[in-house]
């Protein structure tokens, strides 16, 4: 019985993780390319299509120097994660996701911010919500949040 509840849940996590995955972005377009019409649209991995909002990019693009318009990239993923109750978030990508994070929330061009605190979060949601994605940390967890690897040889068979 307790072979077939473990059963069950990995299939639920698996499920939930592959709907997860199939909302991510299929590519990341440049500023640059977004701006100067190459559609504000892109796929994502489960053929479903994200669209830019108009006024965000444009306050962007106020934003952001031109000269970086090639560089930064679009959407921008924020990972989500809890250790204990403690929520946190980080920037995913290249060093110039970072840099823009830093931009939006501090006005300052090559201020870095990596990991995010909740409010900063919700600040950049709230002025950029089509521009920032916030997804959920897709680690390998087990049952027993002790990792997958644990639970497969308690449970023999993951």
């Amino acid at each position: 019985m307790a072979r077939g509840l473990a059963d069950a849940i990995r299939a639920r996590v698996e499920r939930e993780k592959a709907r997860l995955v199939a909302l991510q972005p299929a590519e990341l377009r440049t500023l640059y390319s977004i701006v100067n019409g190459g559609g504000r649209c892109i796929e994502l991995l489960g053929g479903g299509v994200h669209c830019f909002a108009r006024e965000e990019i444009n306050e962007l693009a106020r934003i952001v120097p031109w000269y970086l318009y090639r560089l930064v990239k679009l959407p921008v993923i924020i990972l989500y994660r809890r250790e204990g109750y403690v929520p946190v978030f980080r920037v995913a990508g290249d060093k110039w996701a970072c840099y823009l994070v830093g931009l939006v929330l501090e006005g300052r061009l090559w201020r870095c911010k990596r990991v995010l605190s909740e409010r900063e979060v919700r600040r950049l949601i709230g002025r950029f919500k089509s521009v920032f994605l916030v997804t959920i940390e897709l680690g390998e967890v087990g049952v027993h949040g002790r990792g997958v690897e644990a639970d497969a040889g308690a449970a023999r068979g993951y």
